[in-house]
């Protein structure tokens, strides 16, 4: 259950952000007065919140693999964050509710301490996929290309390749950044629903 005081604004974030489906039952926005509401949910923009969150476990997870912040230009707070990468955890956080449904679930503002949620075998290698073909369709869409090490002046990347092709360290990234979604989620205030049984969707 979710108290918002402003019903309209919170129910067109999540449908412009097709974050949230019907939880049959399991979910009730309504209107409240402003104090007992909870206004930390529709005071910033969804997808900002959810791209900021995205972005700070990314800088976490990269400190955590000893990159470097002379080497990773992407190491750095979001306040200093160029816009054009600031729009990457921007589309990143947009596609969160297409691979949500993927795997027969939605996303819903969490009410009390979220618990661990765990993506099968299958779904993990699914939305990492998923995850890839997105990254790359951004990139090659900006004019990136495949090249030998990453490059920003030259907007070169070894990652630009097909799945299939592409080497398992870098696969395993993508996989983590399924598996760190839950987290990353929580940071921002939301949980996973599961509406159907996880199974294999390979």
């Amino acid at each position: 259950m979710v108290r918002v005081d402003q019903r309209k604004a919170f129910g067109d974030a999540f449908r412009a952000a097709r974050l949230m489906e019907d939880l049959a039952g399991t979910l009730r926005v309504f209107a409240v007065i402003e104090e007992a509401g909870e206004p930390e949910l529709i005071d910033e923009d969804l997808i900002e919140r959810l791209a900021r969150a995205i972005h700070d476990r990314y800088v976490l997870d990269a400190a955590r693999r000893g990159d470097l912040p002379g080497l990773n230009g992407s190491m750095t707070p979001w306040a200093e964050l160029t816009e054009p990468k600031k729009e990457q955890n921007r589309r990143q956080a947009a596609d969160i509710g297409l691979k949500l449904r993927a795997v027969g679930c939605v996303l819903a503002p969490s009410t009390d301490a979220p618990g661990a949620f765990p993506f099968s075998d299958a779904e993990v290698e699914l939305l990492a996929r998923m995850e890839h073909a997105r990254w790359m369709k951004h990139h090659t869409g900006h004019g990136w290309t495949h090249g030998p090490e990453r490059n920003e002046e030259r907007k070169q990347h070894p990652d630009i390749l097909d799945w299939n092709a592409l080497p398992e360290e870098s696969r395993d990234k993508d996989r983590a950044t399924v598996r760190n979604l839950p987290d990353v989620l929580a940071d921002a205030g939301f949980r996973i629903v599961r509406l159907t049984p996880a199974k294999d969707h390979q």
